[in-house]
């Protein structure tokens, strides 16, 4: 069970979150007209632990607010 949560926790929670933040930020970057962020920085940057763990952290609430987000609809699609 544990590795199971860690698969859905650290990698499908955050890739959704990171991605959100990875289209979020570049569309910005594009209006803006400055230099577009890379998905790695956005993933892993090299930064720093520290840097590191808010990132993580930032893309798995994200992913986590999509992913109830998309439930949600769902169920209430399911219901009419």
């Amino acid at each position: 069970m544990n590795f199971f949560q860690i698969i859905i926790g650290r990698y499908f929670l955050e890739i959704i979150g990171a991605t959100a933040r990875y289209f979020f930020l570049n569309t910005l970057a594009y209006i803006k007209g400055s230099e577009p962020e890379s998905f790695s920085n956005i993933w892993a940057p090299k930064i720093g632990d520290d840097k590191r763990v808010a990132n993580g952290m930032a893309n798995h609430m994200i992913g986590v607010i999509i992913f109830m987000t998309v439930i949600v609809i769902l169920v209430i699609v399911r219901l009419n």
